[in-house]
């Protein structure tokens, strides 16, 4: 008896450290939320209590040092005051302009919180997983995340919260009020102390509802790369590019065998090698911390939960590519497979103007040749070169504009003669006619001079 008296009271005390924790005080603190028209903001839930209709203060909460933002798990008329607003003329608190402060001494997880608390008692663990999940992506993505700073998303995180308690059954023991949705939240700034509700004057807070769950829908959206329909067929040595507008939001970590490189919404991959079970993951983790209910102390007085904190879910997903050795490629142009039949073949494409190339390939591994072309009109066949030579050299005339005389650029060419000067050649025949009868004369007198002295 005694071996199992003190094995209950052990798991008796390793339950209670498990869900209920002790802490140093936490300061809480509750001001009032003041809507556009400097009104203070009210509401009402449809649940079907004889108080219906009555309109309680909402306040914006925030626990601790670091004034995180908080909201109410449970309704207790309204807030978390006992005996409140059992006194619709005289409530024994008000929010007022000031806030107010308490402390509160206990917390425990989420999902222990609300199966504690189950109103109806018929809570499934499915329930309360998916209330647990839902709650913390509604407080990470709600009010003041990524700039939603308007009172109006401190109220919408409020509603969505409550909403999901009914919806999951945690109010399941309030019944539905005629003409009135049950488990809806109204909202009114039409002052307070408490007046009678008003639908005309309700303010509308879908916009930020709708925000707030599609701040979750991109949360979880993943590459489309991930579905396992898709087939990412990789070669080695090629580069291929994928692009998705959540890329930029994810890590992205590659096995041995692929070289990564993120950009914005832009990921480049090369396989550097062929191996099998490749992969590549996108991870995206949240900041922040899982919910948890603080529950203000004395509990008798502010019979309440406070839920803060709040992280969604890690995402992460992967594609396993496959990757193939690269092709061979082989030119199918008999014309142009090998140098000789590459020249062959420009010989006869570009004639007379002749050709540059045939000694690099193109991406198909034939030799590629380039024609060349005249750019000078005036040389660019031979009858535009001779209407040139003619034109440039007269009647001296010239040489050229054949087949036989084409530059590097594939221009005809000519060269012009030069001609003979008419004086210049007569003087030189006199001169010539001078020097030869001066030849002849002192060697006629030289010849008789020379027999004279012999004689």
């Amino acid at each position: 008896m005694t071996f199992k008296k003190n094995k209950i009271i052990f798991f008796t005390i390793l339950g209670f450290i498990t869900f209920v924790t002790k802490v140093n005080a936490v300061t809480v603190n509750v001001k009032p939320i003041i809507a556009d028209n400097n009104k203070q903001v009210t509401f009402t839930i449809a649940y079907g209590s004889t108080t219906d209709g009555t309109l309680y203060p909402l306040g914006g909460i925030q626990v601790g040092s670091d004034n995180k933002n908080a909201y109410c798990v449970d309704i207790y008329d309204g807030f978390p005051y006992s005996g409140y607003p059992n006194n619709v003329a005289n409530p024994p608190l008000s929010f007022g302009a000031n806030p107010i402060n308490f402390d509160v001494t206990d917390y425990k997880e989420l999902s222990a919180y609300l199966k504690e608390h189950d109103y109806s008692n018929s809570l499934t663990t499915e329930q309360i997983k998916t209330a647990t999940k839902k709650m913390n992506e509604y407080l990470y993505f709600g009010y003041e995340y990524n700039n939603q700073n308007n009172y109006k998303y401190n109220m919408a995180t409020q509603a969505l919260i409550w909403e999901l308690l009914f919806q999951n059954g945690y109010f399941k023991k309030f019944s539905p009020v005629a003409g009135r949705t049950n488990g809806l939240i109204y909202f009114n700034a039409i002052g307070y102390p408490h007046v009678t509700y008003n639908p005309n004057e309700d303010i509308s807070i879908a916009n930020e509802k709708s925000k707030i769950k599609a701040n979750i829908e991109e949360w979880y959206e993943t590459p489309t790369y991930c579905n396992t329909n898709y087939k990412l067929n990789l070669t080695v040595g090629e580069k291929t590019t994928l692009t998705h507008s959540s890329i930029a939001d994810y890590t992205v970590t590659c096995s041995s065998g692929l070289t990564c490189n993120k950009s914005g919404n832009k990921l480049e991959i090369t396989a550097t090698e062929k191996k099998s079970n490749l992969k590549i993951t996108f991870t995206k983790k949240a900041s922040g911390t899982a919910a948890v209910v603080y529950i203000p102390d004395p509990v008798p007085q502010v019979n309440q939960g406070l839920v803060t904190g709040g992280k969604p879910d890690d995402v992460s997903c992967s594609v396993t590519p496959i990757v193939n050795e690269p092709t061979e490629v082989v030119c199918t142009d008999d014309e142009r497979k090998t140098v000789a039949a590459c020249q062959k073949k420009a010989n006869e494409v570009c004639g007379s103007a002749g050709y540059s190339g045939c000694n690099i390939t193109d991406s198909n591994k034939c030799y590629v040749f380039t024609c060349k072309s005249c750019a000078d009109d005036e040389r660019k066949t031979p009858e535009a070169c001779r209407a040139k030579a003619n034109e440039a050299c007269g009647n001296a005339g010239y040489t050229g504009c054949t087949n036989s005389d084409i530059d590097d650029d594939a221009c005809y060419t000519f060269i012009c003669k030069v001609p003979e000067n008419p004086k210049t050649g007569t003087a030189a025949i006199i001169i010539a006619w001078i020097i030869g009868i001066m030849t002849i004369g002192y060697a006629s007198w030289y010849y008789y001079k020379s027999k004279s002295f012999n004689n």
